[in-house]
């Protein structure tokens, strides 16, 4: 049985450390199978979310003969010169058939995000990872997230709703 993955990203950005909210607003859907590559601008830069599924792949029977744990990557980038965007800040929701499995934040100072799936007979996503207590958010750095729970136990259509708050500054820089 295979595994479809449905991907939104909303970008809702901070602008700077005096908590002005700055106007751009930008919607952006893509259904892809294990990968989609969305678009907006970021004032004069083109920032690109790439979300990708690893392994493309996620079956049942891999799930449980091989104990396969998934992951999806989230890398943020300007694709007009390549460069990954620092101190991100995201939101990730992901749902299935209606219903809210994960809601949570996640920061990395690097700008990437790698969540390790953990398929577990449960009644929401648990994460494991270290929960800043400024932002509380999981901050991650080096190795992924680890997020156990009801994800890809099920055939079927999840959707991963990414909002983007911060790029290039971070909410602790905010608190202090």
């Amino acid at each position: 049985m295979k595994f479809l993955l449905s991907i939104i990203l909303i970008f809702s950005l901070m602008s700077s450390p005096l908590l002005t909210f700055f106007v751009i607003s930008k919607n952006v859907y893509g259904d892809g199978l294990f990968m989609e590559q969305l678009s907006a601008s970021l004032g004069d830069r083109k920032a690109d979310l790439l979300i990708k599924m690893n392994p493309p792949i996620v079956t049942t029977e891999t799930i449980k003969d091989l104990g396969q744990k998934p992951t999806v990557e989230f890398k943020l980038f300007d694709s007009k010169t390549n460069q990954t965007f620092k101190e991100v800040t995201y939101f990730i929701t992901v749902q299935k058939d209606g219903k809210t499995l994960l809601s949570d934040w996640f920061f990395n100072p690097d700008g990437d995000l790698l969540i390790e799936m953990q398929p577990r007979n449960q009644s929401k996503i648990s994460v494991y990872g270290e929960l800043d207590p400024i932002l509380n958010a999981y901050a991650v750095e080096g190795s992924p997230v680890v997020a156990s729970g009801p994800i890809f136990l099920d055939g079927g259509l999840y959707h991963f709703i990414v909002r983007i708050v911060t790029v290039d500054y971070s909410l602790f820089n905010l608190a202090r």
